[in-house]
């Protein structure tokens, strides 16, 4: 895919190959809008508060992977339950972001003016009837199972949360002292009807791993390549994706 300068939907399928008995018409488009950018969340050590401390940094993508990760998981899930390869949407401007988290309002699709273009094509071309809309969602809670005090309360998006001086401590004695990097995955999905707009069904999830440090290492951020931050950022989005989307498909 090239999807830095144009929103690109290849058309992969058009004929409905042993569809489920509950939606035998269905023909499936899947927009991701979560890639354009990351949020780096540092914890800041405070003793004996539960005050969130987290300096937070929004990091800019230069390229689609993320979209491209989503995309590809959205795409296995829809054949392996049967149905046609689906119309991949890659944004490949900052501008098809704008908004995405309002593009749903009530029960209602609306495509920002960036995106309009390509979803009326579809409409009139027929080539999808439904779409898997995946975007940033803000959830409480924080970086669950894990005992971070002073972590941080809320996510969104994707990102990575660093504390580097972080210490996992089993009865009086420190077990590991390498810091602490996970990365996170706050999405929300919804499966719309383009022949209507309406949005028929959401689902959404908040999810976090742990990336081991090597041995020798004080900070995780460090000891890590940018690839193998991205592999584990990745390998979680892609996972709950192919949990998640099943659900969103499934009959109401």
């Amino acid at each position: 895919m090239s999807p830095r300068r144009r929103l690109l939907a290849t058309v992969l399928g058009s004929v409905l190959v042993g569809a489920t008995r509950a939606q035998p018409n269905r023909v499936y488009a899947a927009l991701s809008l979560i890639g354009n950018e990351l949020t780096a969340i540092t914890l800041q050590g405070t003793t004996g508060s539960h005050t969130d401390t987290s300096e937070r940094e929004r990091l800019p993508m230069s390229n689609s992977t993320l979209d491209e990760a989503a995309l590809k998981a959205a795409e296995g899930v829809v054949v392996g339950l049967g149905f046609a390869q689906p119309i991949l949407m890659v944004p490949g401007d900052k501008a098809f972001f704008e908004g995405a988290a309002a593009m749903v309002s009530g029960d209602r699709f609306v495509p920002n003016a960036a995106l309009r273009p390509a979803i009326e094509k579809i409409k009139a071309t027929g080539s999808a009837t439904h779409l898997i809309l995946i975007t940033p969602h803000r959830s409480s809670g924080g970086l669950r199972g894990l005992k971070l005090p002073n972590g941080p309360r809320s996510l969104e998006g994707l990102g990575f949360c660093l504390d580097a001086v972080w210490r996992e401590v089993t009865g009086n004695a420190v077990v590991n002292s390498s810091g602490l990097l996970a990365p996170f995955a706050s999405v929300r999905l919804h499966l719309v009807d383009l022949s209507t707009g309406q949005v028929l069904k959401g689902e959404s999830f908040a999810a976090s791993a742990v990336l081991p440090t090597p041995p020798g290492y004080r900070n995780p951020w460090v000891a890590l390549s940018d690839e193998a931050k991205m592999a584990g950022l990745s390998g979680l989005l892609r996972s709950e994706l192919e949990r998640v989307i099943p659900k969103l498909l499934m009959a109401p």
